[in-house]
């Protein structure tokens, strides 16, 4: 082993949970802090990419995936499937368009794709996180917003593994669609054995050895990661798919979600975060951060607030609604992260996601905490 990855490691788990620990008593995420950790280590040059620890932090992307799969509610899509579903699809497909034509103008097809992925993405776990921090998750517009959540999960996931597929086969689009329609068809087949993996999990609570049901769950997540990666897919894909599979199981709360956790945000998601932040280049236009910015707002709260009106919600109903759909935040950075490895965008776009990232979560901060908590 190369004896540098030990101090780069070390170097960058510090940083990363020293400022992620101050973002959070901020009220923001502690990824946050993270990528703000990873880029004070870097430009402090005490920390630099190598391959060896590319590899490492990439697992890391792996595991944020597998726990919003984990934490995905299919309950609550069940129950509100049409307007979950209605009001992610209505904010995805305005941002998309929104931030397809920022990207294209900008740099080139390539890159308004990734950028349509970027602005329709929803960071799941932060709005549901900032509904809760006002009240609102048991309400109307909370329990649509649950529904939604769940929705846009899948939607970004199918995007991202499509958009990965394009760069690997740039020009077979046949190639490209029947990737995109076998994932589909992936999802919904896990989304209906999700209640045999119950079952067959029940069977495993009779050896009454939590570690090894945590080891087949990871199991679950390499083997699934590795074959849509083989497959053309993003090994994201599958790592979702895991996810998926056992978000439904007796032991994923009790016992799977909580063991992983403990790994995943001890280690291995804080370091890539941070080893992120090291590829970040300054010199991007901050017009365009600002533009993503300002159309991604736009997008977000025109889909919620006219289909939020078809639905009944009332006006602090429909900001909050509006509001809950700003952040943008794992599946976006992961998104650019993953376009940039394929050297489809340029390292200033992937910095200007991270920057676009990051202002939205704390702008949904600024609206939940120091306006609708008030109202």
């Amino acid at each position: 082993m190369a004896i540098e990855i030990l101090f780069s490691v070390a170097v960058l788990l510090i940083f990363a949970k020293i400022f992620g620990e101050i973002a959070e008593r901020l009220k923001m995420p502690s990824l946050v802090g993270e990528i703000i950790g990873g880029a004070a280590a870097g430009a402090m040059n005490f920390v630099s990419p190598s391959p060896l620890l590319a590899e490492l932090a990439g697992l890391g992307m792996l595991f944020v995936v597998f726990l919003i799969g984990l934490g995905t509610n299919m309950e609550e899509l069940k129950g509100r499937i049409r307007q979950g579903g209605s009001l992610a699809a209505m904010g995805a497909v305005l941002s998309f368009i929104a931030g397809f034509f920022v990207g294209y103008y900008a740099y080139g097809l390539a890159t308004g794709i990734v950028l349509g992925i970027v602005l329709a993405a929803t960071s799941s776990q932060i709005a549901l996180r900032a509904v809760s921090s006002v009240g609102e998750l048991h309400s109307k517009a909370g329990k649509m917003i649950m529904s939604a959540a769940a929705a846009n999960d899948i939607i970004s996931m199918v995007a991202i593994a499509t958009a990965a597929a394009y760069f690997s086969f740039p020009g077979e689009i046949w190639k490209v669609a029947t990737i995109f329609l076998g994932l589909s068809l992936l999802i919904a087949v896990i989304l209906a054995l999700a209640k045999s993996a119950g079952k067959l999990l029940r069977l495993v609570e009779e050896i009454h050895d939590d570690q090894f049901v945590v080891a087949g769950a990871l199991v679950a997540l390499f083997l699934l990661s590795y074959a849509t990666q083989s497959a053309g897919i993003a090994a994201v894909g599958g790592a979702f798919a895991a996810g998926l599979l056992l978000s439904r199981t007796p032991l994923t709360e009790g016992v799977i979600q909580p063991k992983i956790k403990t790994v995943a945000n001890g280690f291995f998601i804080p370091l890539f975060f941070a080893y992120l932040a090291l590829q970040l280049d300054f010199g991007v236009q901050l017009q365009l951060v600002a533009l993503m910015l300002l159309l991604g707002v736009a997008a977000k709260f025109a889909g919620s607030w006219l289909l939020g009106a078809y639905y009944g919600l009332r006006g602090r109903e429909r900001i909050t609604a509006g509001a809950a759909s700003l952040p943008r935040g794992e599946i976006s950075i992961i998104t650019a992260y993953i376009a940039a490895a394929a050297g489809a965008i340029s390292a200033q776009a992937f910095t200007a996601v991270v920057m676009f990232s990051l202002l939205s979560i704390v702008l949904t901060s600024v609206i939940f905490h120091f306006w609708l908590k008030q109202w």
